[in-house]
């Protein structure tokens, strides 16, 4: 079955939270290929700048677009409790292209989301676009407007 691409049919905040925690699930080798962008360092002056510094627009977008408004079984909420918690974590050290590749922050992170996709029995997400583009994620759950 072939799906249809993310951005013509997603206007509400499970699929983007369900393409986000997939998207935690993969190696950061392969994370890196849905960047357009490197990583930047604090120092950068497009620290900002979300569709740049995908890091901090990463760690936005998953703060943002909670996964378990959708779910009530409790083992799946212990396990969205432990993915919240790490998002909490307000350490600058997580904004590097170092911390990301390697960080036991980073691991925990993809490792509970990929435990968290696990209880909810859901699967990956079939369709990541590439690049990822945090900053259409704001735009994408608003519902289109139609003329009159």
């Amino acid at each position: 079955m072939e799906f249809p691409p993310m951005w013509e049919t997603v206007y509400y905040d499970m699929s983007v939270s369900w393409m986000l925690l997939s998207f935690m699930t993969l190696e950061p080798e392969q994370q890196l290929q849905y960047f357009e962008y490197p990583p930047l360092y604090l120092n950068d002056k497009d620290y900002d700048r979300p569709t740049k510094n995908v890091l901090i627009a990463l760690m936005n977008a998953l703060c943002d677009y909670p996964f378990i408004n959708e779910y009530d079984e409790g083992s799946i909420l212990v396990k969205d409790e432990q993915f919240r918690n790490l998002l909490r974590i307000a350490d600058d050290t997580i904004y590097s292209y170092e911390s990301f590749m390697i960080s036991n922050y980073w691991s925990s992170l993809r490792r509970t989301a990929k435990e968290l996709l696990e209880e909810a029995e859901l699967g990956a997400y079939p369709d990541i676009p590439k690049p990822i583009e945090f900053d259409y994620l704001v735009e994408l759950v608003d519902p289109p407007e139609f003329c009159d």
